[in-house]
C-alpha cells in the first residue's frame, strides 16, 4: 500500500483519481492548491505525488520543484490537459 498525494483542483478528477487509487489499496492524501500540496509534503513522507501543472495559486511545475528541495527520491507524475 502507497502513500499517494494528489494535488489537483478540478473537484471531479480529483474525486475520481482518489476512488481509483484508494480502490487499489492505496492511502490517497488530496490536496487542491500548489500551496496546500506544499503544506501536505512538509508534513508527512509520500511514496508518489501526482500534481496538475496548471494550479489556482501556482504552477505544479514549481510545486515539483520544491518536492524535489525535499525528498529527491519520491516519484512525481506531472498532469495537463
Amino acid at each position: 500500500m502507497a502513500r499517494i498525494l494528489v494535488v489537483e483542483d478540478d473537484k471531479n478528477l480529483r474525486l475520481t483519481i482518489d476512488d481509483v487509487l484508494t480502490g487499489a489499496g492505496h492511502r490517497v492524501t488530496a490536496a487542491v492548491s500548489a500551496a496546500d500540496g506544499w503544506d501536505r509534503v512538509s508534513a508527512a513522507h509520500f511514496d508518489l505525488a501526482i500534481v496538475d501543472i496548471h494550479l489556482p495559486d501556482g504552477s505544479g511545475v514549481e510545486l515539483f520543484g520544491k518536492i524535489r528541495s525535499v525528498d529527491s527520491t519520491v516519484p512525481v507524475i506531472l498532469m495537463t490537459a
